[in-house]
């Protein structure tokens, strides 16, 4: 019996049943769903997307903001304090915390933290602060991932202590955007070189800060969505919302924008293709942080509603209809939030073999499904019918004859 891959507790089990000869065989890792991460005041929430639920928390004092790996194996989260700020690798498999990196020396607000992982999940780029009798310095940390250790250092500017630092990277992982607000600026860096490249003036504040899934364009939030050529490295448009903003995200398919605004209780939404606004998303909670599920059917958002008191809250907002689907509690004030990659399915590919038929069994619900392939020799147990939750086995017993 072959292991074929894990996380979380899921585990999928492999056994191989051959007719007549040698069976050469890959599977396909799985996960039973994306995860929500949300970094708050004192802990890290985690929520099952598959069925909105918390499934656990990480206990973490002072938490800043949370990233995770391409692959969805690892979790990075920020933590900062007045004697400096760390980074924290988890492994989501089991939560527990791999590594404390050290970022910078002496004073960490948490508004001037941020991080982003590259495209390769081979770098992580982190923005801190290092306070000095000068005054507070931008250092932009880049951590190697295969060691956990930070590879390299930039020195980026002086920063006013009122002014907020975002990080967003181009899908190729060519180009670093850091935007700072107190210089109402984007720095580009090249990520081969670690140079500066260019810098864009934005008129106005913003508080968000997106890459368009093409590369082709950069978008910044503020009163106004700022549409920047990342080419020309030019503003080729202006959208007004008439109102401030908090965060920004795109749809994965590249043709919607959503805008959170804290203080109109409300998310802007944006025809990309044209530019222009399409609707307003009315609230009954003050919209901080905002997420898209990787399928691009729902939008998350954290935020907090009034009634008897304060409550934090996360809302789940359906793409295709722009109305809440569901409202979760949890604990903590503002934080961050970060949603998982898509889950590879459950399933396989056969070489070597014709006539194949798989049996898949879901050993911990008893479930199993048989796949006749006709003359395909990839498969996909969920596809067909079964089910998969996290925690479960799954056994595929495949059977063929040798080409």
């Amino acid at each position: 019996m072959k292991k074929a891959g894990m996380d979380k507790t899921y585990y999928q089990n492999l056994v191989c049943m051959v007719i007549a000869g040698m069976l050469a065989l890959t599977s396909f890792s799985s996960f039973a769903a994306p995860f929500a991460y949300i970094g708050n005041s004192f802990e890290k929430v985690i929520i099952d997307t598959a069925t909105n639920t918390e499934v656990d928390t990480i206990a973490v004092f002072q938490v800043g903001k949370v990233a995770v790996h391409p692959s969805g194996d690892f979790l990075y989260g920020l933590k900062f304090g007045r004697y400096g700020g760390l980074l924290n690798v988890y492994d989501t498999s089991n939560n527990n915390l791999l590594a404390e990196i050290p970022m910078a020396d002496e004073f960490v607000t948490m508004s001037h933290l941020d991080l982003v992982v590259h495209p390769s999940g081979d770098f992580v780029y982190v923005m801190s602060t290092s306070h000095e009798s000068t005054g507070n310095r931008l250092i932009l940390s880049i951590v190697d991932t295969n060691i956990n250790a930070i590879s390299a250092t930039i020195e980026v500017s002086e920063v006013s202590t009122q002014g907020a630092i975002i990080l967003a990277i181009h899908p190729t992982g060519d180009f670093l955007y850091v935007a700072n607000r107190s210089e109402g600026a984007i720095t580009v860096f090249d990520t081969n070189t670690l140079q500066s490249v260019a810098k864009i003036d934005i008129n106005g504040g913003f508080s968000g800060l997106a890459v368009h899934p093409t590369g082709q364009y950069l978008y910044t939030s503020g009163g106004r969505v700022q549409v920047i050529d990342t080419t020309t490295y030019s503003v080729v448009d202006s959208i007004l919302t008439n109102r401030p903003s908090s965060d920004v995200k795109i749809h994965p398919d590249g043709n919607t924008i959503y805008v959170s605004h804290y203080r109109n209780r409300s998310i802007t939404v944006i025809d990309v293709n044209a530019n222009t606004v399409t609707t307003t998303i009315s609230l009954p909670y003050y919209p901080n942080a905002i997420a898209m599920h990787p399928s691009g059917d729902f939008l998350y958002m954290i935020g907090i509603r009034f009634a008897d008191g304060w409550e934090s809250v996360v809302a789940v907002i359906n793409t295709d209809n722009n109305q809440v689907a569901e409202v979760l509690s949890y604990r903590g004030l503002y934080g961050s939030l970060v949603i998982g990659p898509m889950p590879e399915p459950v399933g396989g590919t056969a070489s070597g073999i014709s006539s194949i038929s798989v049996i898949c069994t879901n050993t911990t619900s008893g479930q199993s499904v048989s796949i006749g392939l006709s003359g395909r020799n990839s498969w996909n147990c969920e596809s067909n019918g079964l089910q998969v939750n996290n925690g479960d086995s799954v056994e595929m017993i495949v059977t063929g004859n040798t080409n």
